[in-house]
């Protein structure tokens, strides 16, 4: 017997289904296995038309199925030659036990085979450089939200944001260990971004800002869920500045660093007043209560202040539309008493991180917002002492601010610390103190 809704999960339809138990795996720190009852599956996920999430899911991803077969009077069954049963399929990311003869048994999972199995499909080595190049290349680089399983209420999100040359697969071994905790499983709901990493800073903290409002208003459009209104943010290297600016308020700071005229008594059309107030007078989201900064380049990188090096980023990204748009305009427009607008070109985010650049010393000045808690993670790679160390990127005394809840260094290069077991420990414990404080409920399952 098949239940009719057999290939109906999490507001998915399941298609393509895999056997995944006998998959080698590389990769990985940790491959997580569980013993028990049933055949562990990949099977990838198409949304229902009917059912609206909040955050999109990436077409490679497969989800953590187990199979099993329940057969009705097996005795009778052998001495007639029939056997008769019902074939189900489980969500390992949702139950782990089945009950078999008024008992509960558990299913046996292979949740890191099944994530492999999408990142093999996903293809992301190849396409980091397009996140950083995509203009350039000819190709739209992917930007937006997107979530390894159908958000369900009473999940608090915790979002990830990848660096410069990156991408959100770069968080795969922390997910790997995250998920497989089951008091982090079962709390929160494991967001990741993914944008142009050569795009002006700012610009793309204003994207992370509006996707994040975008899926907060579609869950919680009266405003009053103690869960998404309780979420985490973590950033790596860019992506920790980006993550700094869902907590702070510039005032009118970055607009000064452009021009000493009042924004309101420059002329622009409707289209970039409205883009620009957007991009350069940021606020803290009100939804943001913790963040948590992997080596952040608060006060720039040493490898981004060369000028050579900010050439070549120059010659090689190519900014969207509405950014080069806005920095004609800027560039063009006749000066308003004092206006400072005279700009050659709109920057890229390695002259962002460059130590002297006007956007980064700006951004070291502005403090978190007292009702976010912050947490540093620094990387360290050498033996220098800890004032003059670095992690062959970021120095320690960029990547240092005061005013964070806690400060943990590890030992790892800089573009591997996000898999470093410390990393992955400190995150953890972040995440369970923020559960234990948080107002959202507990989920009854």
């Amino acid at each position: 017997e098949r239940p009719p809704d057999l290939l109906v999960k999490e507001g998915c339809d399941l298609f393509d289904l895999q056997p995944v138990s006998e998959l080698e795996v590389w990769g990985f720190r940790n491959r997580y296995r569980r013993p028990g009852i049933g055949a562990p599956l990949a099977a990838k996920c198409r949304p229902l038309p009917d059912v609206a999430q909040p955050v999109a899911m990436p077409r490679s991803l497969r989800l953590p199925l187990t199979a099993v077969v329940r057969i009705e009077s097996p005795i009778t069954g052998l001495r007639s030659g029939e056997l008769h049963g019902r074939f189900d399929l489980f969500s390992t990311l949702e139950v782990d036990t089945v009950e078999i003869a008024g008992h509960p048994v558990p299913l046996e999972a292979e949740p890191t085979a099944a994530l492999a199995a999408g990142l093999v499909e996903s293809r992301f080595w190849s396409k980091e450089l397009q996140v950083f190049l995509g203009n350039a290349l000819g190709v739209q680089a992917p930007s937006g939200l997107f979530a390894l399983r159908p958000y369900k209420k009473g999940r608090i999100p915790a979002v990830f944001v990848h660096g410069t040359a990156s991408s959100s697969p770069r968080w795969a071994d922390m997910e790997n260990d995250l998920i497989a905790d089951p008091r982090l499983r079962d709390r929160y709901a494991f967001w990741f971004f993914t944008y142009d990493s050569g795009n002006p800073i700012v610009y793309s903290a204003y994207q992370l800002r509006a996707a994040l409002k975008k899926a907060v208003a579609q869950i919680d459009p009266e405003g009053t869920d103690p869960c998404v209104r309780d979420m985490i943010v973590l950033g790596h290297s860019q992506g920790g500045l980006l993550t700094k600016l869902t907590s702070i308020d510039s005032g009118e700071l970055y607009w000064s660093n452009f021009s000493s005229t009042p924004f309101d008594q420059v002329k622009f059309t409707p289209q970039d007043r409205e883009l620009l107030s957007q991009v350069l007078f940021v606020k803290p989201l009100p939804f943001v209560r913790e963040v948590i900064f992997l080596a952040t380049p608060h006060r720039g990188s040493y490898l981004a202040g060369p000028q050579l090096v900010r050439r070549i980023a120059q010659y090689l990204v190519r900014l969207p539309s509405d950014v080069t748009r806005i920095g004609a305009t800027l560039a063009t427009m006749p000066a308003h008493g004092g206006a400072k607008l005279a700009l050659g070109r709109m920057p890229t985010s390695i002259d962002n991180m460059s130590p002297g650049n006007s956007f980064i010393q700006a951004t070291a000045r502005i403090p978190v917002d007292p009702g976010v808690t912050a947490h540093s993670i620094i990387a360290v790679n050498d033996d220098l002492p800890l004032e003059e160390a670095g992690d062959g990127v970021v120095k320690y005394q960029s990547a240092h601010i005061e005013g964070v809840a806690s400060e943990l260094v590890v030992r790892s290069p800089h573009s591997g610390m996000q898999a470093a077991p410390e990393t992955i420990e400190e995150v953890r414990r972040i995440f369970l103190d923020h559960s234990a404080a948080s107002a959202c409920p507990v989920r009854a399952e």
